[in-house]
């Protein structure tokens, strides 16, 4: 298992974006995955037992959930450590070269 120190929830992976100001953070934990999930940023597995970042928010009224894998919270680290985006944004990106394959594949 991966040790993450300092710890990622030191950064918001939301940052900059703009919300309603009822918008409330319900809950932000590192936790131990019960079963398998996919990482909200990369899209990769998070794997059984795997510690990753979980996090509850209330946006506009609704409950939002979102996780994210180890790796992706190495680079949250990384970004706290560099005060840049740029370890994040690779993460993000491995996803949407993902999604963009996957609509070429057609």
């Amino acid at each position: 298992m991966i040790k993450l120190k300092p710890c990622p929830l030191g950064y918001d992976p939301f940052d900059g974006d703009f919300g309603d100001p009822d918008d409330k953070i319900l809950s932000d934990k590192m936790v131990s995955a019960r079963k398998e999930h996919r990482c909200f940023w990369c899209g990769e597995i998070i794997k059984l037992k795997e510690l990753h970042r979980y996090r509850v928010d209330k946006i506009d009224g609704e409950i939002c959930t979102y996780r994210w894998c180890a790796d992706c919270c190495l680079a949250m680290i990384a970004d706290i450590k560099s005060g840049t985006c740029d370890a994040t944004e690779k993460r993000i990106n491995l996803n949407r070269r993902a999604e963009s394959k996957e609509v070429t594949d057609d």
